[in-house]
C-alpha cells in the first residue's frame, strides 16, 4: 500500500471517530483497524503528511475542544480536558495555549463574547 493510501485511510479514520473515541486513540489501534503494521502506518503517515500521527492526533483532539469550547457553554473545561483523554489540566492547558496561543478559558471568552 502506498504513503498516500495508508495516509489518508488514517486521516479519513480519525476523523471520523467520536470525542470519546479520540481519548485513547493511539497508532496501535489506527494499525489494527486498517490491517496494517504500526511502525510502517507511523512511518509513511509521517512521511506523507509531514507531521507525526501523535502529533495529528493531537491537533484534532485541540480542534475539537476548541469547537466544544464555543458551543458547549456549560461543560466545563476538566470535564473537556478529561473527555478528550488528557489525564492533567495543565497538560491540556499547555497544548492548547501552544497551538491557539490562548488558554481555554481565554478562547473560549473570546469566542462567546457578544457585541
Amino acid at each position: 500500500m502506498s504513503y498516500h493510501n495508508i495516509a489518508e485511510q488514517a486521516i479519513d479514520f480519525i476523523l471520523t471517530r467520536k470525542i470519546e473515541e479520540l481519548a485513547d486513540l493511539t497508532r496501535a489501534k489506527i494499525a489494527r483497524a486498517l490491517s496494517v503494521n504500526a511502525n510502517d502506518l507511523a512511518h509513511k503517515f509521517k512521511n506523507h503528511q509531514h507531521i507525526t500521527l501523535r502529533k495529528f492526533i493531537l491537533r484534532e483532539k485541540l480542534h475539537r475542544a476548541a469547537f466544544l469550547l464555543e458551543k458547549k457553554q456549560e461543560l466545563t473545561i476538566n470535564d473537556l480536558a478529561a473527555k478528550l483523554g488528557f489525564l492533567k489540566l495543565e497538560h491540556f492547558d499547555k497544548e492548547f495555549m501552544r497551538y491557539f496561543a490562548a488558554e481555554p478559558i481565554q478562547y473560549r471568552n473570546m469566542k462567546t463574547r457578544t457585541i
